[in-house]
């Protein structure tokens, strides 16, 4: 059950990408027309996302980065920290409990 103190996320809502990440992603499929999947290219500072649940599945590929981030991720309140390298990659189930945050610049699609 999502409360109301929890951000819900829904990626179809193109402004709600801003309500998750400090800054709009740099190349997206929004505009491309595609049906049931969007793919999106992030470059971010170090940042902390709220605990958020997303309406869509995430999957999330890792790219290359000034240095590998070293990501703290919570999913479904189980904590993990780790370095990412490049084409590593993370799934994120729709409607399940995530939060992470990264302490150097990250990029990732």
């Amino acid at each position: 059950m999502v409360t109301s103190d929890i951000l819900v996320v829904d990626f179809v809502q193109q402004d709600d990408v801003l309500k998750l990440y400090p800054e709009a992603p740099l190349l997206s499929s929004d505009k491309a027309g595609w049906d049931g999947i969007q793919l999106q290219y992030h470059r971010h500072p170090p940042h902390q996302l709220a605990e958020n649940y997303s309406r869509q599945h995430r999957i999330i590929i890792h790219d290359r980065s000034p240095s590998p981030p070293m990501v703290e991720e919570m999913i479904e309140h189980r904590f993990q920290k780790r370095q990412f390298g490049y084409g590593d990659v993370t799934v994120v189930p729709a409607d399940i409990l995530n939060s992470a945050y990264w302490n150097t610049e990250y990029e990732f699609i």
